[in-house]
C-alpha cells in the first residue's frame, strides 16, 4: 500500500525535534525590513489551515528537525481521517521549512508525494513560498488555503483514477507486459525493475496476492520505488502514476460521441 506520503530527510548535522523543542529556539528580533515566523506557529498555522479545509482530518505522524543551533526548521505532517483512501492506500502530507538566519523563506509543500530535506530542498505538489517581511504569516494562511481549496480537485481526480484501477482485473502476465513497458519508458530503473517483478511475482501484502488488479500492480511498483534516491522519489512517483492513468483510466472513461 502507498503508505510513504511524505519524507523528511535529516543528515548527520541535523538534530531530531518535537514541538517542545521548536518552541524553545530564541525567536529573533523583528526589524522594518525582517519579519521572524516562530518555527511552532509555522506548525500550528499549517495544522489550523489543513483542520478548516478538510473535514475530520487527522495528524496520523509528525517529525522535525532542526540544523545550525535551531536557526533553521524542517518539518512534516502526514494526514489521516478523510483525506486519505478508505483501505489507507493513499494519504496525504504536508511538510514546510523555516529559518531564523535568512537563509531562505517560509515554504510549504503538500500532495501525495512530498520531500523535505535539511538541504534546502522541498517538493510536493504544490509548493508555496513566502519571504520574511510585512504580515508573512497571514499571507502564508492565504495562499495556504487558496492552494489546498485547488488542491482538492487534483486529489479528487487521483482517487478516482485508483478507484478504477482497482476494478480492473490483470492476469500475472498482462502485469509482466505493464513493467515491462514501465521499464522501456525508463520510470522504473533495472533495480527497481528487478524489485517490482519480485513483489508481483509475489505480494507482500496479502489482500494483493489474493485479487491481481492494475491497483495491486501500481503497489508493486510504488514497493519498488522505495529504493529510488530520496531526491527522485517524487518525480519517479508522477511519472509511475501518469503512466498508468494512460493505461488503465481511459478503459473505464470512453469519450462520448
Amino acid at each position: 500500500m502507498i503508505t510513504e506520503s511524505g519524507h523528511l530527510t535529516l543528515h548527520c548535522n541535523a538534530t531530531p525535534a518535537d514541538r517542545a523543542d521548536l518552541i524553545a529556539v530564541p525567536l529573533p528580533e523583528r526589524t522594518e525590513s525582517y519579519t521572524p515566523v516562530p518555527h511552532i506557529d509555522l506548525v500550528t498555522n499549517v495544522e489550523m489551515v489543513a483542520r478548516k479545509m478538510f473535514a475530520n482530518m487527522d495528524i496520523v505522524g509528525e517529525s522535525y528537525g532542526l540544523t545550525k543551533d535551531g536557526k533553521q526548521m524542517f518539518g512534516l505532517l502526514k494526514i489521516g481521517g478523510s483525506m486519505t483512501d478508505a483501505d489507507g492506500g493513499l494519504g496525504r502530507a504536508i511538510g514546510f521549512r523555516n529559518s531564523y538566519d535568512k537563509t531562505m523563506s517560509v515554504s510549504i509543500a503538500f500532495g501525495l508525494n512530498v520531500f523535505v530535506c535539511d538541504n534546502l530542498v522541498i517538493s510536493g505538489s504544490t509548493v508555496i513560498k513566502a519571504r520574511h517581511t510585512g504580515d508573512v504569516q497571514q499571507t502564508l494562511i492565504n495562499r495556504l488555503a487558496a492552494a489546498m481549496f485547488t488542491d482538492q480537485a487534483h486529489w479528487d481526480s487521483t482517487y478516482d483514477n485508483v478507484q478504477k484501477m482497482k476494478d480492473i482485473e490483470m492476469p500475472r502476465e498482462n502485469g509482466y507486459e505493464m513493467l515491462g513497458l514501465l521499464a522501456g519508458q525508463e520510470v522504473l530503473k533495472p533495480q527497481t525493475f528487478t524489485e517490482a517483478l519480485r513483489e508481483w511475482r509475489t505480494p507482500s501484502h496479502e489482500v494483493f496476492a489474493e485479487h491481481r488488479t492494475a491497483w495491486s500492480l501500481y503497489n508493486a511498483c510504488t514497493f519498488a520505488l522505495k529504493r529510488t534516491p530520496i531526491h527522485q522519489s517524487f518525480q519517479r512517483h508522477e511519472a509511475l502514476h501518469k503512466a498508468f492513468t494512460d493505461a488503465f483510466v481511459p478503459v473505464l472513461c470512453p469519450v462520448a460521441l
